[in-house]
């Protein structure tokens, strides 16, 4: 969470991660670990592109289709206690499921093209002129409040967003390195094995922090401990430094 500090603005890109399931695993970590803040005196602003992909990201992580439906719905109705707001962004508005639809305190409209909104917003074209949603320009909005407030606005292009045509990885000096699919496991277990072997009795965290720092690679404290299990280490918990803390160390021990 210290991250969060470091900055006012984080942008979450599909060119940082080896692959789109990489992505949905890395974005709902980020979710999970801000939905579980028990303190918070920081609000929390994350927008999720194509937001049916949200859902998907969540059936990654549990059973089924119904049960990843309702511990979503359940999270964006209880997010406020966590600090967390979300803004989701669909090119289609009924992609976005209806029970999520209706948690909705701002809907934002941009240029509708030629679909035009769903029957249930038509409703709307009684303020609007529908020809005029159909082509606004890139940097004009409508806004819909739940309490049914309307309004117009711009919002112009930041200086610092990404123009047409800009290697945008190259612009700020990034190169990522993505693990080899088929030698991923491969990989991370070397990597644990350097870091066990450069640290003395260290928590899965320090190893996680290790591998970020030497080898600039995210490897997250579980699965630190599964890849040390593999490498004949089991994890022991300890008073370090006045805390219980799970350290690793060699089974023989």
């Amino acid at each position: 969470m210290d991250d969060l500090k470091k900055a006012d603005i984080f942008i979450s890109a599909s060119p940082l991660y080896s692959s789109m399931n990489n992505e949905f695993d890395s974005v709902n970590q980020i979710f999970d670990k801000l939905w579980n803040r028990t303190y918070w005196n920081t609000p929390i602003f994350i927008i999720i592109r194509e937001a049916a992909n949200l859902l998907y990201s969540r059936i990654k992580v549990r059973d089924n289709q119904s049960m990843a439906k309702a511990e979503l719905t359940y999270m964006l109705r209880e997010s406020r206690h966590s600090g967390l707001a979300l803004g989701l962004d669909s090119t289609k508005h009924t992609s976005i499921d209806v029970d999520v639809r209706k948690l909705t305190d701002y809907l934002v409209l941009k240029n509708l093209g030629m679909y035009g909104l769903p029957r249930d917003l038509h409703w709307i074209y009684s303020v609007f002129d529908p020809n005029a949603l159909q082509k606004i320009n890139p940097n004009e909005l409508g806004m819909v409040t739940k309490e049914g407030a309307m309004g117009l606005g711009t919002f112009d292009l930041p200086k610092w967003h990404k123009r047409e045509g800009e290697h945008i990885l190259r612009k700020v000096g990034v190169n990522p390195k993505y693990y080899e699919s088929e030698k991923e496991s491969e990989q991370a277990i070397q990597y644990v094995r350097e870091a066990l072997n450069d640290l003395e009795e260290p928590t899965p965290t320090e190893v996680s922090e290790w591998i970020k720092k030497n080898k600039e690679v995210e490897l997250a404290p579980n699965a630190v401990g599964l890849y040390a299990k593999r490498i004949g280490y089991h994890s022991d918990h300890e008073q370090k430094d006045g805390r219980r803390k799970r350290i690793l160390k060699p089974v023989d021990e």
